[in-house]
Parts: structure tokens; sequence; C-alpha cells
């Protein structure tokens, strides 16, 4: 038998089943696997119902009952991966929900930025779409955007053409960000910034702006 490999290829493909929603059969209280997150002594020990992860993750479908190794041991290890990060996916699994990150009083977007990166390695796309929600109200609420670290998050660990990357243009185009981009010491991602003009370009061009 061979190993499950660390990434699956699109299409990404869900059962349907709302996260966090009870399951109604004794199979799926009973059978539980393993999670192993980091290495050596640090390594932590999650065991989790086998139903939850397979009938969110085509990943975790394909690991623990495809034609590999872990499906027989029901045993996964993941050494790359931050705990705090896991355990926040574990939290969203069983409850729908995750509390909104914050630091300092401020919006922690990068640790919604990370949990994105770890929901599309494992197929969570329900997921990626709760994030994308919840930084749309996080923004709304604390009339806050993200800070020039966080565009290279964006930028270098996410995928082209994700929807959390279309959410982030708009939302600097719509708060009018340009004293923020102007002023802030530190440097955003220079793709990031390109695609904020074009975003505001084609934005003045739909809404008829004669100064374009």
């Amino acid at each position: 038998m061979t190993r499950v490999p660390a990434t699956l290829p699109p299409p990404y493909t869900v059962s349907g089943t709302p996260a966090g929603t009870l399951r109604t059969t004794a199979d799926d209280f009973t059978h539980t696997s393993e999670i192993l997150i980091g290495t050596g002594s640090k390594t932590i020990r999650f065991l989790l119902h086998t139903s939850l992860l397979t009938q969110q993750s085509p990943y975790f479908r394909a690991a623990l009952t495809g034609p590999f190794l872990e499906s027989t041991t029901h045993s996964l290890s993941f050494d790359s991966i931050d705990v705090s990060t896991f355990e926040l996916l574990v939290t969203w699994l069983y409850t729908s929900a995750i509390p909104p990150p914050f630091k300092d009083g401020k919006p922690a977007y990068y640790t919604l930025l990370h949990l994105y990166i770890l929901a599309d390695r494992f197929c969570f796309e329900a997921l990626r779409n709760y994030i994308v929600d919840m930084t749309a109200d996080l923004a709304d609420q604390t009339n806050s955007v993200l800070t020039p670290s966080d565009t290279r998050i964006l930028y270098n660990d996410i995928n082209e053409g994700s929807t959390i990357k279309e959410l982030v243009l708009d939302l600097f185009a719509f708060k009018k960000t340009d004293k923020l981009l102007a002023s802030h010491a530190d440097q955003w991602h220079a793709k990031f910034l390109r695609d904020l003009c074009d975003t505001l370009f084609y934005a003045a061009v739909l809404g008829g702006d004669e100064g374009v």
C-alpha cells in the first residue's frame, strides 16, 4: 500500500452535510481517526470522529477510505502544520464556528489566512466559505482591512483566483484605503497593489467615472 499524498488535486467536492450537524447513526460516533500534528516531543495527538472528516473533506475521505495505508491504520501524521491553526479547524469541525481572532484589540486577519490555507490544503470547502464570510464581517464590524504582512501571506501562500483574494481587493476598494496604502510603514505585496489598481480601475469604469 502507498501513503496518501500531501495534497489532492481539484475538483474539490463535498457531501453537502452541514459542518457541526449531529449524525444520526451509531457508526458516526464510534469510529475515530488519529491525526498527529507536529514532530518529536512536540507532536500533538488528536482523536477525531472519522465521519466528520470524511463528510467534510475529500482529502480525508480519500485518505481514510481509499487504497492508502492510512485507510487501514486510521492514522495520519502532519509535521509541518501549526497546532494552534489545526485546533481552530477542529473547533469549526465540531461546532461550525470559531471565535473571531483578535490581537491587542485588533482583528488578527493572519490567523484566518493561515486557517484558509489549511482548509484549502485539505479541501474543506465549507470552512473556506466560512472564513471568507468571517473576514467580511470583521472588516465591516471593526472598519478595518488587512495589514501589509497579511497581503504577503495572501499572495505568497494562497492560490491564485481564490475567493478570499477577491474579497480583500473589494474591501480595500470599497473602504477608500488610498491614504492607508500611502502612509503605512510596512511594504505591501507588489502584486496585491497591481491587482488593487485593476480593481479600482474597473470599478470606476463600471461606475461611469469620467475622471478615469
